[in-house]
């Protein structure tokens, strides 16, 4: 497991009882399967399978398969596998993700999810409108 902030180790933690307890916000957690973590916000989690992901608000959230996330709103989560639930605290709300779906929690006291758009799908729609706009062409910006 490896735990980073602002690019650097992170030694803040304590590991009790096999979970991960994280006392600061706006850290890197890269860790494998059946882990359990429990961090404040705006964290990157990337994580294997079959672990328990306990968080705040405004986090981004990678994992494998058959994951539990309980969290609260404005959080990001990217189910790679199969069997990925999210359980929203502020709401009970309980979401099943379905493989390689993404999805944005609402914000604080709004029900309910987007989904979002895999990224290179986004990137390649902003090139085609940047191309029929004119502003690229074959790649290159073109500058008048």
């Amino acid at each position: 497991m490896k735990i980073t902030k602002n690019g650097k180790d992170f030694k803040n933690y304590t590991n009790e009882d096999g979970a991960i307890n994280i006392k600061e916000n706006g850290v890197i957690l890269d860790c494998g399967s059946y882990s359990i973590i429990n961090c404040g916000s705006d964290s990157i989690i990337n994580c294997g399978s079959y672990s328990i992901i306990n968080c705040d608000s405004d986090n981004t959230i990678n994992c494998n398969s058959v994951n539990t996330i309980n969290c609260y709103f404005n959080n990001t989560i990217k189910s790679r596998g199969e069997r990925n639930v999210v359980i929203r605290r502020d709401f009970f709300e309980i979401i099943e993700l379905k493989k390689g779906q993404t999805i944005r929690l609402n914000g604080w006291g709004i029900k309910g999810y987007k989904i979002i758009e895999d990224k290179d799908k986004e990137v390649e729609k902003a090139i085609k409108l940047l191309e029929n706009k004119g502003i690229i062409k074959n790649g290159k910006i073109i500058i008048n």
